[in-house]
Order: structure tokens, then C-alpha cells, then sequence
């Protein structure tokens, strides 16, 4: 049994970080209660040692009066000794730089001199527990410091910086430690008690560690009812990790710094695969006038200037398009599909069992795709474009109204979705038959959820049909919809004109049908992207099904995840398939296995990251999503945004500390509790992010966050109440907001 103040360099190790900076402050004089020091291995004579803590609290009350503070404390204590104490852990991975461990290791507070054996017993075993294990990879010796109770009227933390700015968090010490908080600011002068002990014990951290500069650090103090200050505890302050750059340069280091780049957020708003990757790469030559690139997962595009192509004539679009363009574009089509339809124009069924048994050529798919594409981006793109500008002109030029005010000029020119949409309709009413399900996919298997090769076909998943088709049933028949749709472009078409001066009405009535017309010609050509979407998704899954069946990969599927190249799209046939996807594989199984995983996880970091909406020669710009924003205190990580699925606790205390369990090896669940207690910091390790009610930015569970890297926002006063299980949410921890994106109806 060791006195605090007495333990010196020969018992610095064995007794832990925390104590042995305490015992240091306290011989600098530092207003630090004494205490006793009970090693890991050392037994326990509870009368000598209760002796020994009457007399630790007699010597403290002469230390309190050194300080000023007696008078003050005998009136809450009377004149006795306090008997009343603190038993605290300091173990060797409490309080070190990369790994503060705050909170896990038990505290008992307010134990009698009486109980004192069973709160020693406690403490101990607090190392060998499940959270301490978790955290530290296996069990911790702890060693016990016993001090006499500080009453306090407030209990707080102050946060130095390197640059030696100081932040203090209060509360009242009657409140629990990730109760509501109040902050203020120490001024670099400030001559107080509080100030000059906070630096003090923050450049003792900096002289442990040898730095050159002052370090970060937290310190615990109480403040009791005259003023006066007693520190409690003080730890260097975790270190962000740096294992990635910051969110700027995440993206401001992979665009062109020439252009301006805008994210594709109406096709691709999700991460691509790697298979969608490059097939973006692999058309790049058939756009000189337009630079797409794929950057974290996520596909932007950019103009690049001076690099104009001839624009189809809008009056043109029409006839070019219905005489030439479709005509072609299923003569490339049509022969392919041959090999992957039925005789009823869906699926082949057995395809679904066996991808292998397919035929379909990859460089044959890669073809068809590719002239699909160049049609698309040389002469329809340009061209719907120029619809929508001429109209956007017009009305800008006689009223200073753009296009996008008056929406209902295109109402009910989609009649190509309108269709698809009433077919879906009529799947859910009584009387439907399987052969009705079967017409629909001969017309409309291809589409799929996203622009992604690796995205299942309509055709594949007929459940999911199925279950568009009931949503889709509550509401009235499309075709009904696209009437009162036509009534609306009707109205607004006669509003407009009698707002138009006269001698602009001639070039509306002659501009707007052609407006409506490209708008119609961009849904067909939707489903022409599709079509030759599937024949490369399914060259693909032939390929993906014969190295799951020479042992090469685990799933068909994971033929997306590997990283393609343009070269091995437009591959030659080889009469022998399996000799083909040997060498493909170059005999390597691990080697693919791992290009996959590294494909899949890659794909799941992307999608918790929010993409900046425009890369502007090389500064991205977020714009937040105007919905519900929370406000709080904001730990800041590595990653900026982040957005996630919300796993909402409302009851810490009833509840498992535990996640849902993760996709492809990485959570998505943001972690939405009251508080951020200790108790739970095994599943912040596996969190995307953390949220929180009530805490302040140095709680135990703030500081653990910091520590992992994990941005959370905390002191929200409502997050529990207004985010729902299951919402998708943003974390902006720089800003301490938290964004409730609106909870998505199906898609169809």
C-alpha cells in the first residue's frame, strides 16, 4: 500500500498513467487530494486499511485548509474527518495517447469507509470485463487509487489545444456525466487557479512525452463552494487518426483541377461497382466533348471547353431518332437477346439456376453497349439538351421565369414510363395471371433499380416485381394519372400564352411540342440503355458462374467486384470458355477472392460517404439537403460527412450495446442513444458514426469517439425523438448538424 504523494519512478509503471501524474502534480503543489495506491497483486487487511484512509482524510482536511477551502468544506463535512471515498482504476492502458480507454475501467464514487473492500473488489475486476476486453484485447491488471471525496458544486473538464486555447465544459456535480453542459473560454491571460493548474498539468503531458510544442490534453477538476478548484485527473487528448486525408483532399487530389466536375446524381446517386467503373472508362473515346470520371465510387462529369460537337437540329430530333437511331440501335440489340430470351421475349428461366449455361459473348454485350452509348452521347444527349435550353430561353427572355417554374408544360409527355407504370398497375389487380407477369418482363425485364451493370434485372427478381406492383395498386391507374396530367399541360400551356407578349407566342406554340417530344424521346431511350446494360450484365454473370465452378470465386456475383478493365470487356471468344476465364483468373484464386473483397468493401466505404455535389477546378462544394437538421456539439473525424442507416436506442439501460450486423464486413448503422455512456463504446467500435441527446464535447464517450476516429454530434436534445430506426441520416460533425433525409417511398 503505497501513499499517492509518496510514489515515486521505482513504482511509475506499476501504478498507471493516471496516478502516476497525480502523484507528480501533487508534489508541484497542485491542489490534487491525496490518496492510496493498492498495486494489482497486493492483498487486502481491511482494518489497516480503513485505518489508513481515516488517516489519508484528517491529513486531507490540513490540505484543504492549505488551500483556502477548509472553512467552506467543514461546513458541508462538519469537523470530522471525511469518510467517504473515490476508488478509482489507474491502469497501464488508461489515459495514453493513441488509446484513452475513458470510462471503461469502473469508478466508485461515495463509498463509505465500511464498503471500501467491496469497491477494491469491483474496480479489480472491472479489467477482466467484457467492454475492457473488447477494447484492449484481453484482460487488464488495475491497479486501485482510494482518495477522499471532493464534494464539489460542479464538476467540469477543460480541453487544451496545441495552441494552448482553453475550453471548459461544467456541469453540476449532482448531474450525470453526459448531462446538458455549459461552456466557456479561458483566455490565454487568465490568472485564475482553474487556468494556471490546467496548464500546468497539460505541460506535464508535453515534458512525459518529450514534445516540442504544448500538447492537446483534457483535465478534470471540481469546483466547490467558495471557488476554489481541485483537479481530479488529467490525460493527453486522443489524436484523431490520419489513416485517411481530410475530406477535402479526398477529393480535391482525384479530379481534373482544370475542370468542373458535377456529380451525376439523377442516374448514379449511389457508389458504382467496379464493373460499372469501367464501362465508364471504356467509353471515355466516344465523349471529346465531355469528361466523366468515376472518384471514390462515385461518377461526376464535366464539360470540357472548346470541345463542341455538331448538335442535332431539335426539328429533326423526332424523325432522326424514330427512322434511324431505334432502328439501329435494335439491329445491335436484338440478335444478342436472342441468346438470353425466352421464346416469349423474358428470361430464360434456366439461365436463373445456371448463369454458365448462357452464351452470351462479352466482346459481342461490350459492342452492342458501346453503339448504344455513342448514339446516346453524340446525338440524342445534345440534343434533348438544346429542347429543354430553347424552352428555357424563351420564357426567361419574355417573363425572367425559367423552365423548371412551370413543370406542368411537360406533364404528360412520359408516356413510355405512363405505360410501363399502368402494366404494373394492372399485375396487382384480381384476375392476373403469370403469363401477365410474363408479358411485362418481355417488355420491360431489363430495368433495373440503378445505372449499374451490377444491379439484378427487373427479369431476375419477379418477386420484387411483385411487390412494386402492390404499392403500386393503393394509388389510382397511371393512365387515369396521365389524363389529369395532359388536363395540367393544357391549363398552363393557355396560361402561359395569354403571359406571353404577341410576338412570342408563335416561336412557344412552334418550340413546345418539340420540347415534349425530346421529353418522351429520353424515356425510350432509358429502356434502350437498359436492354444493352443486361446483355453485358449477363456476359458477366457467365463469366462470374464459371470461376465460382473452377473454385476461383464465391459467388457469381462477385464477378462485379473485380476490378475491369476495357481491354477485358472487349475481349476475343476463345472456342474454350473455362480455358478463357483460366487466364483470365491467371490460376490465381486467392489473388481473385481478394480483388473482390477489396471491390466490396471499397463500394460499402463509398456509400458512407455524402459526395460533394460539384468538384470546381479542384474545391469541392457540399450543399446540404434541405430537410430536418438537428444542431449539437460536433467531434469531428477524418471522413467529413457521413451518412448511414440510424440504429436508435431509446432506453441505454434495457437495451444490448449491440448493431445490427454489418454488410460485407463494415457497419452502416449510425449510432443514435441518449448518451454517449462508456458501457457502449464496444459497439461505437463497429459504428459509422454516433449521435447523441445530451453530453458535451469531452464527455467519456465524446473522447472514445475522438479516439476511434468516429465523427459524432452530441447534445442534441432530440435525436432520440425525431430520427427513426432505420433513416437514412448525415453526420456533419465538422459543423455539429445532423441531417434526416425523408424516409424514401419504393422505387419503380
Amino acid at each position: 500500500m503505497l501513499r499517492l504523494r509518496d510514489s515515486g519512478s521505482a513504482t511509475s509503471q506499476a501504478i498507471g498513467p493516471k496516478a502516476r501524474r497525480l502523484a507528480a502534480a501533487l508534489r508541484q503543489g497542485l491542489p490534487i487530494p491525496d490518496g492510496l495506491l493498492l498495486l494489482p497483486d497486493e492483498a487486502i487487511e481491511l482494518d489497516g486499511l480503513r485505518k489508513a484512509l481515516i488517516e489519508l482524510s484528517e491529513a486531507d482536511a490540513a490540505q484543504r485548509e492549505s488551500y483556502g477551502g477548509a472553512e467552506a468544506m467543514d461546513e458541508l463535512l462538519g469537523a470530522a474527518p471525511v469518510k467517504r471515498f473515490a476508488v478509482r482504476s489507474s491502469a497501464m492502458y488508461e489515459d495514453l495517447p493513441g488509446a484513452s480507454a475513458a470510462g471503461l475501467f469502473l469508478t466508485k464514487t461515495n463509498v463509505d469507509v465500511q464498503d471500501i473492500g467491496e469497491a477494491i473488489a469491483a474496480v479489480r475486476a472491472s479489467g477482466e470485463s467484457a467492454l475492457v476486453r473488447t477494447y484492449c484485447g484481453g484482460p487488464v491488471t488495475v491497479t486501485v487509487l482510494i482518495q477522499p471525496m471532493v464534494v464539489a458544486d460542479k464538476l467540469g473538464v477543460v480541453y487544451l489545444d496545441s495552441s494552448a486555447r482553453a475550453i471548459c465544459e461544467e456541469r453540476p456535480a449532482d448531474t450525470p456525466e453526459w448531462a446538458t453542459v455549459t461552456t466557456h473560454v479561458l483566455p490565454a491571460d487568465d490568472p485564475s487557479p482553474l487556468a494556471v493548474g490546467a496548464r500546468a498539468l497539460a505541460a506535464q503531458i508535453q515534458d512525459e512525452f518529450q514534445l516540442t510544442e504544448p500538447a492537446a490534453a483534457y483535465v478534470e477538476y471540481a469546483l466547490v463552494s467558495d471557488g476554489s478548484v481541485r483537479f481530479l485527473q488529467v490525460r493527453p487528448a486522443p489524436a484523431t487518426p490520419q489513416a485517411m486525408a481530410s475530406a477535402p483532399d479526398l477529393w480535391t487530389q482525384s479530379a481534373d483541377p482544370e475542370l468542373v466536375f458535377v456529380q451525376d446524381q439523377e442516374h448514379n446517386p449511389d457508389p458504382l461497382s467496379q464493373a460499372q467503373a469501367a464501362l465508364v472508362a471504356g467509353v471515355a473515346d466516344l465523349t471529346p466533348g465531355l469528361r466523366q470520371s468515376v472518384i471514390h465510387g462515385y461518377l461526376y462529369y464535366a464539360e470540357v471547353p472548346g470541345a463542341s460537337l455538331p448538335v442535332l437540329p431539335i426539328e429533326r430530333l423526332a424523325e432522326r431518332y424514330n427512322n434511324e437511331i431505334l432502328p439501329a440501335c435494335a439491329a445491335r440489340l436484338q440478335p444478342l437477346e436472342q441468346d438470353l430470351l425466352a421464346s416469349d421475349g423474358a428470361l430464360e428461366a434456366r439461365y436463373l439456376a445456371d448463369p454458365a449455361a448462357c452464351p452470351l459473348s462479352l466482346s459481342q454485350a461490350w459492342d452492342a453497349y458501346r453503339a448504344v452509348y455513342r448514339h446516346y452521347v453524340t446525338e440524342l444527349s445534345p440534343a434533348l439538351r438544346r429542347a429543354r435550353q430553347h424552352m428555357d430561353q424563351l420564357l426567361r427572355s419574355n417573363l425572367g421565369e425559367p423552365l423548371s417554374q412551370h413543370g406542368d408544360l411537360l406533364a404528360g409527355a412520359a408516356a413510355t414510363s405512363v405505360a410501363r407504370l399502368q402494366m404494373l398497375w394492372d399485375l396487382a389487380q384480381p384476375g392476373s395471371r403469370e403469363a401477365d407477369l410474363r408479358r411485362y418482363l418481355a417488355r420491360y425485364g431489363a430495368f433495373a433499380a440503378c445505372w449499374d451493370v451490377a444491379a439484378p434485372c427487373d427479369d431476375e427478381r419477379p418477386e420484387r416485381v411483385r411487390a412494386m406492383a402492390t404499392a403500386l395498386s393503393a394509388q389510382p391507374p397511371p393512365s387515369q394519372q396521365l389524363a389529369e396530367s395532359e388536363d395540367r399541360y393544357h391549363a398552363a400551356f393557355a396560361a402561359l400564352l395569354d403571359r406571353l407578349p404577341r410576338m412570342a407566342r408563335g416561336a412557344f406554340k412552334k418550340l413546345l411540342p418539340l420540347a415534349r417530344a425530346a421529353q418522351g424521346i429520353a424515356e425510350d431511350d432509358d429502356a434502350l440503355f437498359f436492354r444493352a446494360q443486361r446483355l453485358v450484365r449477363w456476359a458477366l454473370l457467365r463469366r462470374g458462374a464459371l470461376l465460382k465452378r473452377l473454385g476461383l470465386l464465391d459467388f457469381t456475383d462477385d464477378i462485379f467486384d473485380l476490378p475491369w478493365t476495357a481491354s477485358a470487356l472487349s475481349c476475343g471468344e476463345r472456342e474454350d470458355d473455362e480455358l478463357e476465364v483460366r487466364l483470365l483468373a491467371d490460376g490465381d484464386a486467392q489473388r481473385l477472392r481478394g480483388l473482390s473483397s477489396d471491390g466490396k468493401k471499397s463500394r460499402v466505404h463509398a456509400r458512407s460517404m455524402v459526395p460533394p455535389v460539384r468538384l470546381s477546378r479542384g474545391q469541392p462544394l457540399w450543399t446540404p439537403p434541405r430537410t430536418v437538421v438537428l444542431r449539437g456539439f460536433g467531434v469531428p473525424g477524418p471522413a467529413g460527412l457521413v451518412r448511414g442507416r440510424a440504429h436508435v436506442i431509446r432506453d441505454l439501460f434495457s437495451a444490448e450495446p449491440t448493431l445490427p450486423s454489418p454488410v460485407d464486413g463494415e457497419s452502416d448503422a449510425i449510432l443514435v442513444v441518449p448518451a454517449l455512456l462508456p458501457s457502449w463504446a464496444a459497439a461505437l467500435w463497429r459504428a459509422r458514426a454516433l449521435v447523441a441527446d445530451s453530453g458535451g464535447l469531452f464527455s467519456h464517450g465524446a473522447i472514445l469517439a475522438r479516439e476511434r476516429g468516429l465523427p459524432a454530434v452530441v447534445g442534441t436534445r432530440q435525436a432520440t425523438r425525431l430520427i427513426a430506426e432505420g433513416q437514412e441520416i448525415w453526420v456533419d460533425a465538422d459543423k455539429g448538424h445532423v441531417y434526416l433525409m425523408p424516409i424514401a417511398s419504393p422505387r419503380t
